[in-house]
């Protein structure tokens, strides 16, 4: 899709899933209900940093990963790929984590109707 209408169609979605990228931050600009994996853990060191980087609204969850990884930061976030043989960062985020995240969305979703289509990315 182009921009726009990537835009557009999130605008329309009823529910975003998606890792730090730019359509997660395009939903979130959009309005859309929105789960933003981040492979950051509770303190927000990880491979994106989630207090810098999270779109910030009450239309956004963010998760957080069990697991504590800093090869990003040790590189500054200058890096074209994760610096490690393994991602831990992300899976450190199983489905176990994410799933509330996504029952909290569709609650608040469910105390105000919308005609809007459900669409994942």
């Amino acid at each position: 899709l182009s921009l726009p209408a990537l835009v557009g169609a999130l605008a329309r979605s009823r529910l975003c899933i998606a890792v730090d990228s730019g359509p997660l931050h395009l939903a979130a600009a959009a309005g859309c209900p929105t789960v933003a994996l981040f492979g950051t853990d509770a303190d927000g060191i990880g491979a994106s940093p989630r207090d810098l980087w999270a779109p910030r609204a009450e239309h956004v969850w963010i998760s957080r990963s069990d697991h504590r990884c800093s090869g990003c930061l040790q590189v500054r976030f200058e890096n074209p790929a994760c610096p490690l043989e393994h991602h831990s960062c992300m899976d450190g985020l199983p489905p176990e984590l994410v799933w509330p995240l996504v029952q909290q969305a569709w609650q608040r979703l469910a105390q105000r109707p919308d005609p809007r289509p459900l669409s994942v990315f």
